[in-house]
């Protein structure tokens, strides 16, 4: 089912909402130490942000533009990143286990 908003909930809780969630409320939200577990941000472009530390686990990252991305120490536990760019993403100390990393570009075995 498609969404018809950019609402972003976390365990039915509003964290963002509005006509369109832009960079700069995902980036208050993961510096806020907001868990955006379980978030639809499918093919949202977050272009060389400093996200790390954010609480992803379980989030929807279909084909997400996370190209120069700084993920270090990230929970991405089972995250859906299918598709999704991630060249030049820095993810040293990032949590990955279980996660869809099929189709993903600018990732290495």
């Amino acid at each position: 089912m498609p969404r018809t908003d950019t609402e972003i909930t976390n365990e039915n809780r509003r964290v963002i909402s509005g006509p369109s969630a832009n960079l700069s409320d995902i980036l208050e939200a993961v510096a806020a130490g907001v868990d955006m577990g379980g978030t639809d941000l499918r093919g949202v472009c977050l272009y060389a942000s400093d996200m790390r530390g954010a609480k992803l686990a379980g989030a929807d990252l279909r084909a997400a533009s996370l190209d120069g991305v700084d993920l270090r120490g990230a929970n991405l536990l089972h995250a859906n990143l299918r598709g999704a760019d991630l060249t030049d993403a820095i993810l040293d100390g990032a949590y990955l286990g279980g996660a869809d990393l099929t189709g993903a570009v600018g990732v290495t075995p």
